[in-house]
């Protein structure tokens, strides 16, 4: 049986075998083997994820619901390339419950404790990204305002409207209030009255309640004089616009109300229009001071504001940047506003606290990174893409931050916008705003801000000399370099007497130096500058005359107490064997500010707290009180000569000293 079954099994192979042919057969032709046709596979490209475009609640909870309240809530999604059974969806609450929180429609049953409860939805696509919106909802008897912001601008990028809804009202008229600006020294607004150039047009102000009824409402203006305020950093007076609203017994308003285009801003500085035009990029930015067009309360209580968010709605291709923290996608958190109030003594004059920037993309690039526990912002002319050294300020930053302590804010925003200046009667008064500054917020186009030291926030070389008079040789310079963003901490944080001045120019050289490796800052800037002292400020007898820049920088009030600190830092580090420097010094009153306990604003103040700082930082070898008063802050801004021959290697014989 199994040779008969092993035979059959031959037999079958061998017929296989002459059907398909061994290749020892007769050749084959091309006409005998029929071609085979190669089919070509194509892969079917992935499916893009679904993506969800926004995510609304749509109802709008106004009034005060009841402990235990049903409330019925519905959302609008926009997605694409998903199909409704795609999304997830997520409710959530801090308090109360929902019949359902995984739907696209939902109840939520108030809770029995009166309070603003944030109702939250997140909707997510599967294997795309996800989105959330949320509402607040006052839950019985409250106390504290909530403040929804919105600042529209048209699509012809002109018109930009500004919509307040207020809620939680419970008084019978409603105080509130807006900054005004400080342009009253440009002669095209002001009149013998000082008057002020506003960013509102209060006569398209309308004040509604929800059913569309009118409210009455009257602005007066008060004036905050020098008076009130720290005579050092405050030159000028301003007014504050207050607001009266009529409630009608409503508590929750609308007020609505049209801000100055960029035409008009421009205008208002005495622009040839014309001529300003040349630059088509004046008309692709719009920046401003948030206070300027913010409302707010006029009683400053603490917890007063529960809420108050800015919502920005721009035309598409514009983008913003802002200094608050976000709060969703194309939302602020403008939290109490306390960097918003004359009263705060330690932040009012920070002028970080409040700047926006709108700005067409193409035209103007956004350049952010968080240094130091800081998101900085730099919004630039794109025509400087690849040559704006943002590592260069990356680096300041950090410097400053470690040398004196790091910024008490969410977000720095600098600019350096196309402007074509010289066609604008009152530029410089559009730089110095709000309170003029030369390297404010609105204007930080000088001194590099946001970028590295050379033209236009581009990299050097080898950074400049420095001198104090005008001259056409590049390689030399009058001003510090980093003033622009020194400013950050000195002035605004580290105010007095030539505290500031002095140490932020000292400051600024040692970070220009921490980032130019090959240049020395002892050689380029201190030598020089001791040279010049030696020659041209002191006089026989010890006399000391001051010398101004032709910028108007005086020698005794900037470069005199900088070389005073130099001198503390080599002493210091002397008497320490190297172990601390000036920096120790300079946190330590950096920290006092922040905690509100040597806000110095007289002489007196300033003289004690960086004495008290420097005893802190070495408790005896140097005589800090003479020192400080004599080359520093003493009568006459310090009549007391430097010897830093030794340290800079100067023969004094040589200037007949």
């Amino acid at each position: 049986m199994r040779i008969v079954g092993l035979s059959i099994i031959l037999w079958v192979m061998l017929i296989v075998f002459l059907v398909t042919g061994s290749g020892c057969g007769p050749e084959e032709t091309a006409e005998e083997v029929e071609e085979v046709e190669e089919v070509e596979t194509v892969e079917e490209e992935p499916e893009e994820p679904g993506e969800i475009v926004s995510v609304k609640i749509n109802e709008l909870v106004a009034d005060p619901v009841e402990e235990g309240e049903e409330i019925k809530l519905t959302s609008s999604v926009k997605v694409e390339n998903a199909e409704d059974e795609d999304l997830i969806y997520t409710w959530s609450a801090a308090g109360g419950y929902f019949d359902d929180d995984q739907s696209e429609d939902v109840t939520w049953t108030a809770p029995e404790e009166p309070e603003i409860y944030k109702i939250e939805l997140r909707v997510e696509v599967e294997g795309g990204n996800a989105l959330s919106d949320e509402i607040l909802v006052i839950v019985g008897e409250v106390e504290g305002l909530l403040f929804d912001h919105k600042l529209t601008m048209e699509e012809d990028h002109d018109e930009l409207t500004m919509e307040v809804l207020i809620r939680n009202i419970n008084t019978e008229t409603l105080q509130l209030e807006v900054t005004g600006t400080i342009y009253g020294n440009i002669a095209d607004i002001a009149g013998p009255d000082e008057k002020l150039f506003d960013f509102i047009k209060y006569n398209t102000m309308t004040a509604t309640n929800l059913d569309g009824e009118s409210l009455n409402f009257s602005r007066q203006g008060r004036r905050i004089s020098s008076d009130t305020l720290d005579d050092y950093n405050y030159d000028r007076f301003f007014n504050i616009d207050n607001l009266d609203l009529d409630t009608g017994q409503n508590k929750t308003v609308l007020v609505e109300y049209e801000l100055v285009d960029r035409e008009e801003i421009w205008k208002g500085f005495g622009t040839d229009l014309d001529e300003f035009n040349i630059y088509n990029k004046t008309d692709r930015f719009w920046s401003a001071i948030k206070e300027w067009f913010i409302l707010r309360p006029r009683d400053h209580s603490e917890g007063l504001i529960r809420h108050n968010y800015l919502e920005i709605d721009l035309p598409d291709g514009w983008n913003y940047a802002a200094t608050y923290p976000d709060a969703g996608p194309n939302k602020i958190d403008l939290g109490e506003l306390e960097f918003m109030r004359w009263t705060n003594d330690l932040f009012w004059k920070n002028y970080q606290r409040a700047p926006i920037m709108l700005f067409e993309e193409g035209y103007y690039l956004l350049e952010a990174r968080e240094v130091a526990g800081v998101l900085l912002q730099d919004v630039y002319d794109a025509d400087l893409e690849g040559r704006r050294n943002h590592e260069a300020n990356h680096h300041f930053v950090s410097f400053i931050s470690d040398y004196v302590g790091p910024l008490p804010v969410e977000k720095v925003l600098t600019f350096q916008v196309s402007s074509g200046g010289h066609a604008v009667n009152h530029f410089g008064a559009y730089q110095r705003a709000p309170y003029s500054y030369g390297y404010s917020t609105l204007g930080q186009q000088i001194a590099s801000a946001g970028a590295d030291i050379g033209h236009g926030g581009e990299h050097m070389q080898e950074p400049h000399r420095w001198c104090i008079e005008r001259h056409p040789d590049d390689e030399i310079s009058h001003l510090p370099n980093l003033w622009g963003t020194v400013r950050l901490w000195f002035g605004t944080i580290i105010k007095g007497h030539h505290i500031d001045p002095g140490l932020a120019v000292y400051v600024g050289d040692l970070a220009v130096d921490s980032y130019y490796e090959d240049w020395d800052v002892i050689e380029n800037r201190y030598k020089p500058m001791y040279e010049f002292y030696l020659e041209h400020v002191v006089q026989d007898r010890g006399r000391e005359v001051d010398v101004n820049a032709y910028t108007g920088h005086q020698f005794l009030t900037y470069f005199k107490p900088a070389l005073g600190f130099l001198y503390l830092d080599l002493r210091i580090q002397e008497e320490t064997n190297g172990e601390k420097d000036l920096s120790h010094a300079a946190r330590y009153i950096f920290q006092e500010e922040l905690e509100g306990r040597n806000t110095a604003k007289s002489w007196g103040e300033a003289y004690d707290t960086l004495v008290e700082a420097l005893y802190h930082t070495v408790e005896e070898g140097i005589n800090f009180e003479e020192k400080v008063q004599g080359y520093i802050m003493g009568d006459s801004y310090g009549q007391q000569f430097i010897d830093l021959s030794d340290y800079l290697d100067i023969d004094l014989e040589e200037y007949g000293l």
